[in-house]
């Protein structure tokens, strides 16, 4: 990315970042507003049809990924898309089931792809501004520890996630899930969600996150 993108990337972020009640609270850094992502309902129901097939497969595996999807509604970082008209910009998230069963912890992550695409429709990644590289060099990382006597890791839960998108752009995160789990994946049994918070699967949620609390 050239610098001129870089600046263009900051100047749209802090034109869009602002703070609600509870959250930092940021609109999506599209390239160009008129461009839109490719809608992927079929892509989307695609991915659920094979994503089902393989998680019947293991019972328990099924439960959890159903699980993780009610957890995040209960934590209302998604949310049911309760009006199915679609406006001008909706696209769907496809997601699929990362199974390590050698873990002792976490066995199953839920993984949502933003850029899957058909034909000549750009992903959703390819609509976003990327934003500037703001993660600490490699080599910083491996060499500051050896400074001090002591070395203190923290892991900020679902940090990601504690960003709050704006109402107007929900719509271009929406994903596919069952109404009932133990049923065949048919439209009647579809259930629409969408994310309002900034999921850690675009291309650009280190750079919202990083850059919200240099605002803030």
């Amino acid at each position: 990315m050239t610098d001129y993108q870089d600046e263009k990337a900051l100047e749209a972020f802090q034109k869009l970042l602002t703070t609600d009640k509870e959250r930092r609270c940021v609109e999506l850094a599209m390239e160009e507003q008129e461009i839109t992502p490719a809608k992927g309902y079929g892509l989307a129901w695609g991915r659920l049809r094979t994503t089902i097939r393989r998680l019947k497969k293991s019972p328990e595996l099924l439960r959890c990924y159903d699980e993780y999807i009610k957890t995040l509604l209960e934590e209302r970082i998604i949310e049911r898309v309760k009006n199915q008209n679609e406006t001008w910009r909706v696209s769907y998230l496809l997601h699929q089931a990362i199974i390590t069963p050698k873990k002792s912890t976490t066995k199953l992550r839920v993984v949502f792809d933003a850029s899957a695409k058909r034909n000549e429709s750009p992903s959703l990644n390819e609509c976003l501004y990327r934003g500037p590289a703001m993660m600490p060099s490699l080599a910083g990382i491996l060499l500051r520890p050896r400074q001090g006597r002591y070395l203190v890791i923290v892991v900020v839960e679902k940090a990601f996630l504690q960003v709050s998108l704006k109402q107007e752009d929900r719509d271009v995160i929406r994903f596919l899930w069952l109404k009932d789990k133990t049923k065949e994946v048919t439209q009647k049994n579809l259930a629409t969600y969408r994310f309002t918070r900034v999921p850690s699967t675009w291309c650009l949620h280190l750079f919202y996150w990083s850059l919200s609390l240099d605002i803030y």
